[in-house]
């Protein structure tokens, strides 16, 4: 809830619900725990209370280094990997996350690291557990990696990190599309574009093409 550049935006207004629960909705078919990463803060008890309306867990930690809510989460839960998604990305494909682990599962290892080749907004992290809790170490601390967790990891400063190729290659990757929500600009984009597709159900590749010739590209 404390973003910034467009404060409240988790909750904010898309597709007859919010963009967190569109992001929910869509990532419903995953056979893993769905876990709300909030803060402490108390603007963020509604975060709270509405994912669990949503029927999903929640965890709270630190509101300034978030790489801590998520090692935290690591050392409470125990999970061997994790996907990151964020709610500023609420038309990221469930499906498509799917796919990429059981391409990709034969050679996973504790050191791999994945995020696709995709429009700015509809991508996803997938990374083993044990990485995040290595690159935390506190004489690696650094302002960047606090907030944006995984720095470390995708700049190949720890050693024998393993970063997998997109096994879809690059055919859905467009420069000029963008599906994240940063600004309220961002926010107006996706919601013209919301308004003309079933945004439960459309696929990774159903987006960008719908969008593509929303646009006229």
């Amino acid at each position: 809830m404390g973003s910034s550049r467009l404060p409240g935006k988790t909750l904010m207004p898309l597709a007859s619900s919010t963009l967190l629960g569109v992001l929910v909705q869509r990532i419903r078919c995953l056979p893993f725990p769905i876990v709300v990463a909030t803060s402490v803060n108390s603007e963020d008890d509604k975060i709270e209370t509405y994912s669990r309306e949503l029927g999903v867990s929640v965890f709270r930690g630190d509101a300034q280094n978030v790489q801590s809510r998520f090692t935290a989460l690591i050392d409470s839960e125990r999970p061997a990997n994790l996907i990151r998604l964020t709610a500023d990305n609420p038309l990221v494909d469930g499906t498509r996350i799917l796919e990429t682990i059981d391409l990709l599962k034969s050679n996973w290892t504790s050191r791999s690291y994945f995020i696709p080749h995709s429009p700015k907004g509809l991508g996803f992290e997938i990374f083993a557990s044990s990485l995040l809790k290595e690159a935390a170490a506190p004489h690696l601390a650094s302002v960047d990696s606090q907030e944006h967790v995984t720095t470390l990891i995708r700049s190949k400063i720890l050693r024998d990190v393993m970063i997998h190729a997109d096994p879809f290659g690059n055919n859905s990757f467009h420069e000029s599309l963008s599906f994240t929500i940063d600004t309220i600009e961002d926010y107006h984009q996706v919601l013209k574009l919301v308004d003309s597709i079933k945004v439960d159900s459309l696929t990774h590749e159903e987006i960008v093409q719908v969008t593509t010739d929303f646009l006229g590209l």
